[in-house]
């Protein structure tokens, strides 16, 4: 590995840095000056000692399009829903950089495509995903030296308020979610699954995810298993309201047999029953317009709340793989507790002040 000074027609001076990767092949790359020239060196002989071989001449022709299908082609382990997001994702980095060489891509140019992106932050979020991950696997390949898709700064995301439904409009929601007497579009009646989610404390994914053999309905319990965290996992217990509900549902089909069916007696589809539920015209009809099908789970939570659970036993409930995840999205449901803390500082206080 070397550097030389080259002296250009015009006069101008550039540094050539050279070095071989193990096939014994000599690579070289120049720069305006000599400092650029030592920081690449330098770059180059840090890879070496991690075992990384950078190969530049493939920098320049792989673009990032191959980059991507090889990467895609390397992770057939992922789930349908997971590969939907990224190719939905990859639209949009595919737009602006395809044709570009891998080696081509920078920090400044994915900063300004992210800043161009004309669609929502989860969505930006998303497609930086993509990049990001794609251009790692450059990395790992030794295609380029660095992730240019890491020092990029996202808008934040806007905080979501949560509604809690008392138990009265979780039934009223219920009804709304009936098939109505003209509507031949939905014959069966899926409103079941409200309650069923409000009380349980269910991921909808998960709920669609149970066979017959999850529900226990003698020990009133339910055992999540198809998770992909170890901490959703979990089970959860089924109350009295909702046995004769799920003994309905379930039937006497086989332990192997999805516990929730669709009107064709097939997997029930969460995005399919939204639609059939009419979940956004019932959501409005019991004046909690917005609500969404994720905020069952928040009043799950509130309830276990008002019941008496500790923070520790709503982790467990809830299935979170981290307390701290927990406490960020429920702390609120313990306000009334400092406010009793707050009451009995004052009256120690009180009791040690001079009469």
């Amino acid at each position: 590995m070397s550097i030389s000074t080259i002296t250009l027609d015009s006069g101008r001076k550039s540094y050539q840095v050279e070095w071989r990767t193990p096939d014994r092949r000599k690579h070289r790359r120049r720069f305006g000056t000599r400092r650029e020239a030592i920081a690449f060196e330098a770059e180059i002989r840090a890879a070496k000692n991690r075992g990384l071989v950078v190969d530049a001449r493939a920098g320049k022709t792989i673009t990032v399009e191959q980059c991507y299908r090889q990467w895609r082609q390397s992770r057939q382990e992922i789930k349908a829903k997971t590969a939907a997001c990224w190719s939905s994702g990859w639209k949009h980095v595919d737009a602006r950089f395809a044709g570009w060489p891998v080696g081509s891509v920078d920090t400044p140019s994915v900063q300004e495509w992210l800043n161009d992106l004309r669609v929502g932050p989860r969505m930006q979020r998303q497609s930086l995903s993509v990049l990001r991950q794609t251009m790692a696997y450059a990395v790992e390949r030794g295609w380029i030296m660095a992730n240019p898709a890491l020092g990029v700064t996202v808008p934040p995301l806007p905080r979501r308020e949560s509604h809690v439904l008392t138990t009265p409009e979780v039934m009223r929601l219920r009804e709304m979610c009936r098939p109505k007497p003209s509507d031949d579009r939905v014959p069966v009646d899926q409103s079941y699954l409200v309650p069923v989610l409000a009380f349980t404390g269910l991921r909808v994914g998960e709920a669609a995810g149970l066979n017959v053999g999850d529900i226990d309905l003698k020990a009133r319990r339910i055992h999540v298993r198809g998770t992909k965290t170890r901490a959703a996992r979990r089970t959860v217990g089924i109350p009295e309201v909702l046995v004769d509900e799920l003994r309905q549902q379930i039937g006497d089909r086989s332990a192997n047999s999805p516990a929730f069916l669709s009107p064709l007696r097939y997997r029930l589809r969460p995005n399919a029953w939204v639609k059939a539920v009419r979940w956004a015209e019932a959501t409005s009809n019991i004046g909690h317009k917005g609500l969404r099908v994720h905020d069952l789970r928040h009043t799950y939570a509130s309830i276990l709340r008002r019941a008496g659970a500790d923070l520790k036993l709503l982790q467990a409930s809830m299935g979170h793989e981290s307390i701290q995840t927990t406490a960020h999205i429920y702390a609120h449901l313990y306000t009334d507790e400092l406010v009793a803390l707050t009451s009995a500082i004052d009256k120690q206080i009180t009791a040690t002040q001079p009469t």
